[in-house]
């Protein structure tokens, strides 16, 4: 009987992710199989122990070197060898003595927790949220609840909750999914999407000091995803526009307004629809005084003449609004 494209498709994936197939994708996401099938790496070329470790490479390709499983010390007196081409005579090879003077060796903590560090973002983004509804109704800075103050306060492992649980796998199988896309459609990865990669194989529970940042802001780029692919059930993904940028005359129409964290500023992004059912976004920043006037006249139906870029975020297109006036 023939196997089914899908039934390729889900193994290609959960390989790609380090796991192995053992149920469908309807049944099984890679996120929920536990047997771990991680790629294939010969023992024959990689050296294990310190004082194997030579002084000039010898024959045959040498892919990398774990590290040393005997005396630190010990490996420390040898070279240590990072890639070899089988060349005999060192060419193709990177290796330093002493790795802490290396200037340009990045070195981060390792943490181990006993639940997923995305399910800590995810219980904090809720307790963040409770603590504005909070001080919304008593009009006060005094909370009855203690706030956690990093992804690893032990406040967030004592009040995980099963929705919390629920969330992380969406947001795990949604990723999952979207990562997928990328990969079958030959979309490089920015290093974002790369830092994701790596925190979506693994399980969450081993990681590096500079992936914490990250993990806490994914359920906010989880909603906003969300956010983002329902406004495109009900507006066209592909934008006729000649050009990158043209000077055009739209009528526009409100159709959700996000307020978004950068890295250096707050902006409040209001997407509008045309009359040829396109999606078009206005940013403006949070600290801009007229801010409140675009809040007041979005309401209404309004006539803008601008500059409107043409973008492409994961093959659906829009226009970004730019120095624009209203008509």
């Amino acid at each position: 009987m023939a196997i089914a494209t899908a039934q390729w498709v889900d193994l290609l994936v959960k390989k790609l992710f380090g796991v192995a197939k053992t149920a469908p994708e309807s049944e099984k996401s890679p996120s929920n199989e536990s047997i771990a099938s991680p790629a294939f790496i010969r023992g024959d070329v990689v050296w294990m122990q310190a004082d194997q470790i030579t002084g000039t490479a010898g024959n045959g390709p040498v892919l990398g070197i774990s590290s040393a499983v005997g005396n630190v010390a010990t490996a420390a007196q040898h070279n240590k060898w990072l890639v070899s081409n089988g060349n005999s005579a060192g060419a193709g090879l990177h290796w330093f003595e002493d790795e802490a003077s290396e200037k340009h060796v990045k070195k981060y903590e390792v943490f181990e927790v006993e639940e997923d560090i995305l399910l800590l973002s995810v219980v904090w983004q809720r307790m963040r949220k409770q603590r504005e509804d909070c001080q919304k109704t008593n009009n006060s800075s005094v909370l009855p609840f203690e706030m956690p103050t990093n992804i690893t306060s032990g406040v967030l492992f004592r009040n995980i909750t099963q929705g919390d649980r629920d969330r992380t796998t969406q947001l795990r199988d949604y990723y999952h999914k979207k990562l997928m896309m990328w990969t079958l459609n030959e979309i490089r990865l920015s290093n974002f999407r790369q830092d994701l990669k790596k925190l979506l194989q693994s399980d969450g529970k081993i990681f590096q000091e500079n992936m914490k940042p990250l993990a806490y802001r994914m359920p906010e780029f989880y909603d906003y995803d969300l956010m983002f692919d329902e406004m495109f059930f009900e507006h066209n993904t592909q934008v006729k526009q000649e050009r990158q940028i043209e000077l055009k005359t739209k009528h526009l129409k409100l159709v959700k307004t996000v307020a978004r964290k950068r890295r250096h500023s707050q902006v409040k992004e209001f997407w509008f629809s045309d009359e040829n059912n396109n999606l078009n976004r206005i940013n403006i920043s949070k600290d801009n005084p007229l801010l409140s006037l675009m809040e007041y006249h979005a309401k209404n139906p309004i006539k803008v003449q601008g500059q409107f870029y043409k973008n492409t975020q994961d093959n659906r297109d829009y226009c970004v609004v730019e120095k624009y006036s209203f008509l």
